[in-house]
């Protein structure tokens, strides 16, 4: 059902692409949207416990959206370094398909001390619940990740 990368010297371990989830808090959610045209939307995300955690309002496009379809594809990049005597880029990204859900209760309460905890380490933890228990507004999502890849263009940067 999903597709392969084609240059596989370029697949990236699955290591590296948590490594890459993990440590970046930027990436481009991809949504079916309004009219069926494609919907790329950047949203501040964390990665826990092998999925995906992001939050947002309780209305508008990116919301409407989801509501409509579940099935997602999302994209980080980690890394990007124009290579200008090779006509290239150097780089590493993710991409991961999956089903987006909207938590609520306890579920959500949890996922948002998640990714407290994730975004903001230096805080500590009982501060973060506390900022959780005062945030009741926004609406928290989880992709459950159904198949993720990572790639890198491996380049001599030496020439």
């Amino acid at each position: 059902m999903f597709r392969e990368i084609t240059r596989k010297a370029q697949i990236l371990d699955k290591e590296a692409v948590e490594n890459i989830l993990t440590i970046e808090t930027w990436g481009v959610l991809s949504l079916l949207g309004d009219g069926d045209y494609p919907y790329g939307v950047p949203v501040n995300y964390a990665y826990c416990d092998g999925k995906i955690y992001f939050h947002g309002a309780m209305k508008g496009h990116k919301f409407d959206a989801m509501a409509k379809h579940d099935k997602v594809s999302f994209t980080v990049v980690s890394e990007d370094l124009i290579v200008e005597k090779e006509y290239t880029t150097a780089y590493s990204s993710v991409i991961l398909f999956g089903r987006v859900a909207l938590l609520e209760g306890e579920e959500r309460k949890e996922a948002l001390i998640k990714m407290t905890d994730c975004l903001a380490p230096h805080v500590d933890h009982k501060t973060n619940v506390d900022t959780v228990d005062k945030c009741r507004s926004a609406a928290v999502f989880s992709i459950t990740i159904e198949y993720m890849q990572g790639k890198a263009g491996r380049l001599n940067l030496k020439k």
